[in-house]
């Protein structure tokens, strides 16, 4: 089994850092605590799990810390170039940590870049947090990391060209396996088969759907899993996601699915290359 390291070369974990910390001298923080998962990924090359509150605080000077949860340090410890870091089992309050140690590390009192628009700083930790640091300001930085993430890098590119070229051929392989009288699942197996021969992620795809219901789309999708079969009447539209090192590269195919050469109709084809910027 392949194991899978750190995504990035120091070099671009390090300019990614610098330019977080020009961010924060401009907003005046002297620290952030990033935890959108994301922007984490971004910075860390940590994917995390959502069950747990997990957040790493980011200084002006020094090593960044990482707050995770105790059950995903061996993940952590494999996909991160991070090595400070303060574990948190899940019967303890991820904030209540924090706090604590963010005190013992002299932090408690600084100025506090907040990402406010973040998914996972709901509004009762943001309370939380707040009364835990009392003697800390606090400033938005939301918006910082989203923005950085739009310029790429040449190894972010060269990544979603290999996750692209991974969606292309499964798109390929689904498109194959379509037919009149087979289901939407038989096409969903060739695809999935394909994304883990040549390394994805994972054998996920997106929606499989074919004949009257692919004109309902997007409002509404059937699921890859349909055992429903498919007239020779019928197209199917087939999207899928190259997702290597939890970088995406996105397609939908609609391909034609009928019998006579004479009545077939021209296959129409749109791509999208889109990042997590994980």
């Amino acid at each position: 089994m392949t194991t899978m390291s750190v995504v990035f070369s120091p070099e671009e974990y390090a300019r990614r850092l610098a330019a977080m910390r020009a961010k924060m001298r401009e907003r005046d923080a002297e620290i952030v605590l990033v935890d959108e998962a994301e922007h984490l990924a971004y910075l860390t090359g940590f994917d995390r799990s959502a069950t747990r509150y997990q957040a790493c605080a980011i200084p002006l000077e020094g090593e960044p810390v990482m707050f995770l949860r105790a059950l995903d340090e061996p993940t952590f410890v494999e996909r991160s170039w991070l090595t400070d870091r303060v574990t948190i089992a899940d019967w303890e309050d991820s904030v209540a940590v924090i706090a604590r140690e963010l005190g013992r590390r002299g932090w408690a009192g600084r100025r506090i870049g907040l990402e406010l628009d973040s998914n996972y700083l709901t509004v009762r930790r943001w309370q939380s947090l707040t009364a835990a640091l009392p003697g800390a300001s606090f400033v938005d930085v939301g918006e910082v990391l989203r923005d950085l993430r739009l310029r790429k890098s040449s190894e972010e590119i060269a990544l979603l060209r290999r996750a692209a070229s991974i969606a292309d051929r499964a798109l390929a392989a689904a498109v194959a396996a379509a037919g009149e009288g087979r289901n939407e699942r038989e096409a969903a197996a060739a695809a999935s088969r394909t994304f883990l021969e040549l390394g994805a992620d994972t054998p996920r795809i997106g929606v499989i759907t074919s004949g009257s219901r692919a004109a309902s789309l997007p409002r509404r999708s059937r699921h890859p899993s349909s055992r429903a079969r498919r007239s020779a009447a019928h197209g199917a539209d087939t999207p899928g996601t190259g997702l290597q090192r939890t970088h995406h590269g996105g397609r939908s195919r609609s391909a034609p699915l009928l019998r006579r050469r004479s009545t077939r109709r021209a296959c129409s084809s749109s791509y999208r290359i889109v990042s997590s910027a994980r």
